[in-house]
């Protein structure tokens, strides 16, 4: 659990810690005197939600858009043979692989950035109470 209760938790904790690539079951938990509890929840599961992405909505995107777009040039063929069959096969598994594991590091990477983002925008909000 990582309990923020300043703005320099934010700053030494959240913007200028070292993070995880897959927190787990890691929570951060806002305990913040300057903001009501409505904002204090809202932030708490804003920042929790990019902290834990994990990237598998896009890797799965990126997954199915290389899968969809290998089938309509690999399918049509005028004619068959189970070599070109089977190498089309391969082919296929690593692009698909190889696609969905980009995406998933992609989602990941952008979750980060906008995680920092949403800790600076709180610390303004701080500044400014």
């Amino acid at each position: 659990m990582i309990i923020i209760k300043t703005a320099s938790d934010i700053q030494d904790r959240l913007l200028a810690g070292k993070h995880k690539l897959f927190p787990g079951k890691e929570s951060i938990v806002l305990t913040i005197q300057e903001l009501d509890t409505t904002a204090l929840t809202s932030w708490q599961t804003r920042l929790n939600k990019l902290y834990h992405e994990c990237g598998c909505s896009l890797g799965a995107t990126f997954l199915l858009a290389a899968l969809a777009i290998y089938l309509f040039f690999a399918i049509p063929t005028p004619h068959f043979s189970f070599a070109l069959f089977l190498g089309k096969l391969i082919l296929g598994i690593i692009i698909v692989f190889i696609s969905g594991t980009a995406g998933k590091f992609l989602g990941v990477g952008i979750a980060r950035i906008r995680f920092k983002t949403a800790c600076k925008h709180l610390l303004n909000q701080l500044h400014h109470t």
